[in-house]
């Protein structure tokens, strides 16, 4: 998930870059590509998203989402290892540790559980 001050102008950029059309989703405009994609976001939605996170400056690419096959057995081994979880519905929400920077992961185990692809 890309952070940005304007998502209409990344999201002509984007289309260029990618040679296919941005979809309108729930949270801004997405690009469904053969295996994952792309969701541009406004900073509020960032925030939304993200409320604990401190954006630095935009653009600012502040996630990454990830299809697992067990979120219960994601979490155990995450927590294991020391990293903070907070279970939201159908995915968990895990800040990146100090040494990766500032951002954060989604786990789900259908793309269609993360929060920008439902009802998009």
């Amino acid at each position: 998930m890309v952070g940005l001050a304007d998502v209409d102008e990344a999201a002509a950029r984007f289309t260029r870059f990618l040679a296919r059309e941005a979809i309108p989703t729930n949270m801004g405009r997405g690009f469904f590509l053969e295996r994952g994609g792309v969701q541009l976001v406004n900073a509020a939605t960032l925030r939304r998203l993200m409320p604990k996170l401190e954006i630095p400056s935009l653009p600012f690419i502040g996630s990454y989402a990830l299809r697992v096959g067990s979120l219960s057995a994601t979490e155990t081994l995450l927590r294991a290892n020391g990293l903070s979880v907070e279970r939201r519905d159908r995915m968990l929400a895990v800040p990146f540790p100090n040494g990766l920077g500032v951002g954060a992961w989604f786990f789900v185990e259908h793309a269609d559980d993360l929060p920008w692809r439902r009802g998009s």
